[in-house]
């Protein structure tokens, strides 16, 4: 009976839709249901046929493929964690070392007779170039997986070339690189 009120009230407006509908089980349980209205003629006279199709299973399918995306994205978030930690270790170690190694030479050069305090300020000027530069990496790699807005704006194409290059110096070094930019203006 409810079936029946509710085509004759909303028969107009889902002829050839297919609406989702909840239904209630023998057993008292609510079930989706997806139902199709058709109308069609017989000797001049009007009819509707509805058919009502079950879709628990269908609608049970989506929420395990739903669950089963979910877990998949969130594996992919802790390996770009795993990959992230491992590219700012990887990065960061370079100007540490380099900290550590310029810290040896100006307690070598304390510890001499006596001291450039030229050169010894040279050494500390290249190891707060250092530690800035790890500070930069870092800043750098939270910016990279923070969650923010996208915006446009205008930038300068050889400073963001330059940066990117700057991440890698060391390891040009390292393998004997000469890189060359040709950058337009």
């Amino acid at each position: 009976n409810d079936l029946k009120s509710y085509l004759q009230a909303k028969a107009p407006s889902v002829i050839g839709q297919i609406p989702e509908v909840e239904g209630m089980h023998k057993d008292g349980s609510m079930i989706p249901l997806d139902m199709t209205l058709v109308e069609f003629s017989i000797d001049g006279a009007n009819y509707f046929t509805g058919i009502v199709r079950d879709v628990s299973l269908r609608k049970h399918q989506e929420q395990q493929e739903k669950e089963h995306l979910e877990e998949l994205a969130h594996v992919t978030r802790l390996c770009l964690i795993g990959e992230i930690g491992s590219g700012i270790a990887h990065e960061v170690n370079q100007p540490l070392t380099a900290i550590a190694n310029y810290t040896q030479a100006c307690l070598r050069f304390i510890g001499a007779d006596k001291t450039d305090l030229d050169q010894l300020g040279e050494i500390l000027f290249k190891i707060h170039q250092q530690a800035l530069k790890a500070g930069q990496i870092i800043h750098r790699m939270k910016d990279f997986v923070s969650t923010r807005k996208k915006y446009r704006t205008d930038t300068d194409i050889n400073a963001l070339v330059e940066d990117a290059v700057s991440l890698c110096a060391t390891d040009f070094k390292q393998n004997n690189i000469c890189l060359e930019l040709d950058l337009a203006k």
